[in-house]
C-alpha cells in the first residue's frame, strides 16, 4: 500500500515539475526578446531617452571638447545573413530587436553627428535600411564583400569612405552596430589629435586581472592570432608572456588623420584569402600596436574601463525604482559595448 502511495507521488510531483518546466519554456519564447541572460555580454537594451544620465559637476569633466557637430562622423556596419542556417536565423532574430534602441541612444546623445551605415550588397535588409532613413542616416551598399566576414570589410568601407571625403570630416568613432551604446556626446570627449582603443577590462578605473580579458589566456584569441599570422610565433609567445590585455577593435574613437592612418596600417599586409576570417582585426590590432613601429608613431591611447567607454562593464548600477544609471562615483558612462544592468530590463516596461 505504501508503494502505490509512493508511486502515485511521484507520479503526480513529475507531472508537476514537467508543467512548470512547460510554462516557463513557454514564457521564456514568448519574452525572449525582453529578458536578459546574465551568462551573456549582450542584452535586450530599453530606449535611451526613457532613462537619465548623471554628467553635472565632476561627472561632466570629461567633456573637455567642442561638442558634436556636422564634421564628425559615426561610422556603423552589420550583415544580414540570409541563408536559413539556425545559428543565423538567431544572429539576425537577436540583433534586429536591438538595433532599434542603439540608433535611438544615438540620435539622442550626438544629434547633430552625421551616421554612416554600411551594409554589404549580398546581406542588405529592408527594414535596417527603412530604420536608417527614418532617422536620416545615410545607407551606404557596398558590392564586393559578399564572401568576407564584416569584422575585416567594415575597415575597407570606412577607408574607402574617408579617403574620397577628404576635409570633410574632423573626428570619428568607428563602431559594431549590434552592441554599442552611446549616452552622452562622446565626441566632446576627444579632439582631433586623438586615437583611442578599448582595453578588454571590465571594472571602472581600475585594472583587474580577474576582470581583463588577459590575451594568453583567451582561447579564441590565440586561435585567431595563429590562423592570421602563422609565421609569428615568437611575437605571439612574447605577447603571452607578457600576459597583455585583450585590444577590441569594434569601438574606435579619433581624429580624421590618425583613424585613416591606423587604417591602413591595420591591414597593409592583408592577405585576401583570409577575408572570410573572423578574428582578423583584432589579431592585427594586438600584433601591430606591440611590434609595428608606424603604429607605434600614431600615439593611440588605450583605455580601460573608464566614464568616456568600456568593454562590458560589470560594476555598472540602476537603482530599480529610478531610470538613473551609474557608476560607483555616481557618474553616468558616456558609452559602453556589451552589457547593461539586469534592472534595466526586468524592472522597466519597454514598450
Amino acid at each position: 500500500m505504501d508503494i502505490k502511495k509512493n508511486l502515485i507521488f511521484l507520479f503526480f510531483i513529475s507531472n508537476f515539475i514537467f508543467i512548470i518546466f512547460l510554462i516557463l519554456k513557454i514564457y521564456f519564447y514568448i519574452f525572449k526578446d525582453r529578458i536578459f541572460i546574465s551568462t551573456s555580454n549582450f542584452s535586450y537594451y530599453p530606449l535611451a531617452k526613457n532613462f537619465k544620465f548623471n554628467f553635472k559637476g565632476k561627472c561632466g569633466k570629461v567633456f573637455k571638447y567642442p561638442p558634436n557637430n556636422k564634421k564628425d562622423y559615426v561610422f556603423l556596419t552589420f550583415k544580414y545573413y540570409e541563408n536559413n542556417k539556425i545559428n543565423n536565423i538567431k544572429y539576425n532574430r537577436r540583433f534586429l530587436s536591438i538595433i532599434p534602441n542603439i540608433i535611438d541612444s544615438y540620435k539622442h546623445s550626438i544629434p547633430n553627428a552625421n551616421i554612416i551605415f554600411f551594409m554589404p550588397f549580398c546581406c542588405t535588409n529592408q527594414f535596417l535600411i527603412n530604420l536608417m532613413k527614418k532617422n536620416n542616416i545615410t545607407v551606404i551598399i557596398e558590392k564586393g564583400y559578399d564572401d568576407w566576414n564584416i569584422v575585416n570589410s567594415r575597415f575597407f568601407m570606412i577607408k574607402k569612405y574617408l579617403e574620397k571625403n577628404k576635409g570633410k570630416i574632423n573626428r570619428i568613432l568607428m563602431a559594431d552596430l549590434p552592441d554599442i551604446f552611446v549616452f552622452g556626446d562622446i565626441f566632446a570627449t576627444f579632439s582631433e589629435n586623438d586615437l583611442i582603443l578599448n582595453e578588454e577590462c571590465r571594472i571602472f578605473e581600475r585594472k583587474d586581472e580577474k576582470e581583463c580579458m588577459i590575451f594568453g589566456e583567451q582561447k579564441n584569441a590565440i586561435n585567431w592570432m595563429n590562423s592570421t599570422y602563422p609565421n609569428e610565433i615568437d611575437k605571439i609567445n612574447q605577447l603571452i608572456k607578457k600576459k597583455i590585455y585583450n585590444l577590441n577593435a569594434g569601438f574606435i574613437i579619433g581624429g580624421y588623420n590618425k583613424v585613416l592612418k591606423f587604417l591602413n596600417i591595420l591591414y597593409k599586409d592583408f592577405k585576401f584569402e583570409k577575408r572570410f576570417n573572423y578574428g582578423y582585426d583584432q589579431s592585427s590590432l594586438i600584433l601591430k600596436y606591440y611590434f609595428d613601429d608606424e603604429m607605434k608613431k600614431l600615439n593611440i591611447t588605450i583605455e580601460p574601463c573608464s566614464q568616456r567607454m568600456c568593454f562590458a562593464p560589470t560594476n555598472l548600477y540602476s537603482n530599480p525604482k529610478s531610470t538613473n544609471l551609474f557608476y560607483l562615483n555616481g557618474c553616468s558612462p558616456v558609452s559602453i559595448h556589451k552589457s547593461i544592468p539586469i534592472n534595466w530590463i526586468i524592472n522597466r516596461n519597454l514598450d
